[in-house]
């Protein structure tokens, strides 16, 4: 007999009833993607040169680009300073899109994040009032 796969999430428990990702959870895993691709085996200054290069190409890129920041800050709290710092100085928006998301994932998502992206997402939230974002 097959046991059937349950799809891992980097910040959500899944089960097997609830495996199907939803537009966030995909944004966030496909930012996540995306980033690695672009700063894997980079120096730290020629991977920031990198996320600028790709937040300055359009909208589509920055989204994804903060997201995947986003999506490391929420599950790995090792980086997750660096992250931060990233995506600070990457951001166009004022960290609009940041906070859109954070919002969201505290509303819809709260009860289905794994405990390091709920430490981590009020870990965030504390870094930005202390910061004044």
């Amino acid at each position: 007999m097959e046991q059937p796969k349950v799809s891992t999430s980097r910040l959500f428990v899944t089960s097997i009833i609830e495996s199907k990702r939803d537009e966030i959870e995909e944004k966030l895993e496909q930012g996540y993607q995306t980033l690695h691709g672009l700063v894997s085996g980079l120096s730290e200054k020629e991977a920031h040169d990198a996320l600028n290069i790709a937040v300055s190409r359009d909208k589509a890129h920055e989204e994804s680009v903060t997201l995947g920041l986003l999506c490391v800050i929420l599950s790995e709290p090792q980086h997750a300073t660096k992250s931060f710092r990233d995506l600070t100085l990457v951001t166009r928006d004022g960290l609009q899109l940041v906070m859109m998301c954070l919002s969201q994932l505290a509303v819809e998502k709260w009860l289905r994040m794994a405990d390091v992206a709920r430490s981590q997402l009020l870990w965030l939230l504390r870094e930005l009032i202390r910061t004044g974002a």
